[in-house]
């Protein structure tokens, strides 16, 4: 009720009770710059779990709030739903700016809805946003982290008329709240018993090997747990179970000495370049590094044919992966003919 018939199959209104953390800062940021008298569109970035897609909630709840007064106070925000909106036409995000009456459209998986993870963007979706930023509408983009440089390289005048924030991690206690209140839910759901204890685990922070933050990992983790403690018919979640959870692969302890020992037995002559490469992965698989979400390490080995650098990175794999065939190797004389790089991603769309 209330929401326009032209925009009603693929829009919802976001809810207006708070949500368990109410990001009010971030909240004030927002309305700040989209409640000026020229509205400014934001460009919101938040890493996967983080809590990006309930600042929705948490605007709308502020916006509906009894006392509030500030701006666009009473406006409904209206939140795409991303499947039927990647069904639709980008003149379904265009008839958004046309909506009569006091509107704030939270538009979120952006990287979703313009492909960014393709080899090819949607640019005619892109258009479509570009549209509701000309109407004047009071806009906030959702967008994946991770995702930034992308955008920017398919589109930089785009990014430019945006503002973007970056939403901070929530802290500590608020990960611990976030997880409390979920972890009755999740119980419930399952059946099982999920003991604070248990909780306070799922909060540990994200190793090297995860892909979620908080608080979307710990609640992931003890929705694995509290479903592992069912399968094997106990009413209690434990440890055990939160350990499958967090995470089914685990690494092996990184014996730095001895691997510079076997690595060294391996590829003759060249201590200097195995203790560099072992160094480097001493700190990384201790998750010590200072950025944990790149790879464990990224080498350049250099030297005339026939001193061992293949040879030190097959034995690199066998070390660290128990196989040799852990490695991927190319070639590059396989790729001296531009068309040939095809290889790599495919044919161009169109080829026959």
């Amino acid at each position: 009720p209330g929401i326009p018939q032209r925009v009603a199959p693929f829009v919802t209104r976001a809810s207006s009770v708070p949500p368990i953390v109410p990001r009010r800062a971030e909240v004030n940021r927002i309305l700040a710059m989209i409640g000026a008298r020229e509205p400014q569109p934001v460009l919101m970035l938040s890493e996967e779990g983080s809590g990006g897609s309930t600042m929705a909630d948490c605007l709308s709840s502020v916006l509906l709030e009894e006392g509030y007064d500030g701006p666009l106070a009473g406006a409904t925000v209206l939140k795409p739903t991303t499947p039927d909106l990647l069904n639709g036409t980008p003149a379904d995000v265009r008839a958004l700016g046309a909506v009569d009456g006091d509107y704030v459209v939270f538009i979120d998986d952006v990287e979703v809805l313009l492909r960014l993870g393709s080899g090819m963007a949607d640019y005619q979706m892109l258009a479509g946003m570009r549209g509701l930023i000309d109407a004047g509408r009071p806009v906030v983009f959702a967008l994946g982290a991770g995702f930034f440089d992308r955008l920017q390289s398919v589109d930089s005048e785009f990014v430019a008329e945006l503002e973007p924030l970056r939403l901070p991690p929530l802290s500590e206690a608020d990960v611990l709240v976030v997880a409390q209140a979920q972890a009755r839910e999740i119980a419930a759901f399952h059946g099982v018993e999920v003991p604070d204890s248990l909780v306070a685990m799922a909060a540990a922070p994200p190793r090297q090997i995860d892909t979620m933050f908080h608080p979307g990992l710990a609640v992931a983790r003890l929705d694995r747990a509290a479903a592992a403690a069912r399968l094997r018919a106990d009413r209690v979640a434990n440890a055990e179970d939160l350990g499958i959870a967090v995470s089914s692969q685990q690494y092996l302890a990184f014996d730095a000495q001895g691997a510079f020992q076997r690595l060294s037995d391996q590829v003759l002559g060249q201590d200097e370049a195995v203790r560099t490469v072992v160094d480097r992965l001493a700190v990384t698989r201790a998750s010590l590094d200072m950025s944990p979400q790149r790879p464990d390490g990224v080498f350049l080995l250099a030297g005339p044919t026939g001193t061992g650098k293949t040879a030190l990175a097959l034995a690199l794999a066998e070390e660290i992966y128990e196989s040799s065939e852990a490695l991927i190797r190319l070639g590059m004389s396989e790729f001296s003919e531009e068309h040939t790089v095809s290889k790599l991603y495919g044919s161009p769309p169109g080829y026959v």
